[in-house]
């Protein structure tokens, strides 16, 4: 079942929800959100009201903001939810060594250190198998 954004929620709604999925997904991979610590934004001090106190906040929001302006609400639900359906070990024993066994093809198999699913460790133990 895929949950569908109504169109009649407020942009400001649809910002506080993917700012709230985007905190969730920077948590995956064992990196937790506060990776930024509690540096505060531009600020000395606490305001210890609404605004944004903390790098995390101010990093958060612009990404919500970004989020809507780029992407159909609806669109990116259904993108992530194919992402998170797809497995192609789960038909080949669990592990994708399994299903590219009969492979005659070269791979080349990219990383980056700031892919927090995808870290380059990862990608060095598939190469190593």
């Amino acid at each position: 079942m895929v949950a569908i954004m109504p169109p009649k929620i407020p942009r400001r709604a649809k910002v506080l929800l993917l700012r709230a999925w985007h905190a969730y997904h920077l948590s995956v991979g064992g990196r937790p959100a506060t990776q930024f610590g509690r540096n505060l934004q531009d600020r000395d001090r606490l305001s210890y009201g609404f605004e944004a106190d903390f790098q995390i906040e101010s990093y958060l929001r612009h990404q919500g903001i970004s989020f809507v302006d780029r992407f159909d609400a609806n669109s990116y639900l259904y993108i992530t939810r194919a992402m998170d359906y797809f497995d192609l070990a789960a038909d080949f024993g669990g592990t994708l060594a399994d299903a590219f066994a009969n492979t005659k093809a070269r791979f080349c198999v990219v990383s980056f250190t700031s892919d927090w699913l995808f870290r380059p460790a990862k990608a060095f133990r598939w190469c190593a198998r």
